[in-house]
């Protein structure tokens, strides 16, 4: 018992690191652009997430005037057996100074329920985003990005807690 919690701690630790060295990575990128803007874009979206992680279903979500932004996700299926749901929320900070794409760091924590189980996901990673349809600038445009979740806790009642890789893909119209 004490060996594979020891494993998982240091696992999740190495993950930790990993993702701190990506992040100062980015983040000195940006801040070497010479096209970068100290300001953000404040704008609301709404569209569909796929995550294991931060939930699945109808999205809306909300860029501050900061780096910050928020986002809700939920969803449910339901058919004569069983009804399942899932309900999510995210938050990105933004490491990207442009208005052309956005990269960020997230947290996310969802939940998913099916008529047998119910999982509890929390996890840590990276995303970007890309406009594909519409002025080029992500605030005014249909978006779509992903993010990879690591490290990523999967907590399903009645079984063991697993740590792995996660992952999101959406499509946002910004308004």
């Amino acid at each position: 018992m004490f060996t594979i919690l020891t494993q998982r701690v240091r696992g999740g630790v190495q993950a930790v690191i990993v993702s701190c060295v990506l992040s100062v990575a980015a983040f000195s990128q940006s801040s070497q652009d010479s096209a970068f803007t100290t300001t953000h874009q404040s704008f609301s979206s709404v569209g569909f997430n796929v995550s294991s992680v931060s939930g699945m279903g109808l999205s809306f979500r909300h860029h501050m005037n900061s780096p910050g932004l928020i986002q809700f996700t939920g969803g449910f299926l339901t058919s004569d057996q069983s009804t399942s749901y899932s309900l999510g929320f995210e938050f990105q900070y933004e490491l990207s100074l442009k208005e052309t794409f956005r990269y960020y760091v997230a947290l996310g924590i969802g939940t998913y329920s099916g008529s047998d189980s119910k999982t509890t996901a929390m996890g840590f990673g990276m995303g970007l985003e890309v406009p594909i349809i519409g002025s080029g600038a992500i605030y005014e445009s249909v978006t779509a990005g992903f993010d990879i979740f690591y490290p990523s806790l999967y907590m399903e009642t009645g079984k063991t807690d697993v740590v792995t890789v996660g992952g999101s893909l959406y499509l946002f119209y910004n308004f």
